[in-house]
């Protein structure tokens, strides 16, 4: 599977994975198929990779930003030599801080209703 079919799914865009072997796409597609679900809505999930080379090895950079249906932005980067742990940490980065938006949006809707209630 090509990093083009792969990004061609559900408003996705790869920057530069086409760098990567077949098997490492594969690989990436089947950590996406199962974090996409997390994300929920969004309009458009962009990920670009940047390959370094540091001394004998190569770190792989990945910046992600997710624009929700709401137009939020919300954006993670990881680094890490070993490219799909940088890819997860990317996704779980967005992952958790659309929890924590959502955390955080319930308890300033409760606050206020409450003021509301007792009429401040």
């Amino acid at each position: 599977m090509s990093a083009d079919k792969l990004a061609s799914a559900k408003n996705i865009q790869l920057v530069n994975f086409k760098k990567l072997d077949e098997v490492e796409i594969q690989k990436i597609q089947t950590i996406l198929s199962h974090r996409v679900k997390k994300l929920g809505g969004f309009s458009l999930l962009k990920l670009n990779l940047k390959i370094h080379k540091h001394q004998t090895e190569f770190i792989h950079e990945i910046a992600g930003e997710l624009i929700s249906n709401n137009e939020k932005v919300i954006g993670a980067v990881a680094s890490n030599k070993n490219v799909y742990k940088a890819f997860d940490d990317v996704i779980n980065k967005i992952i958790n801080e659309i929890q924590h938006t959502q955390k955080n949006y319930s308890k300033t809707k409760k606050i206020r209703k409450n003021k509301k209630f007792i009429g401040i």
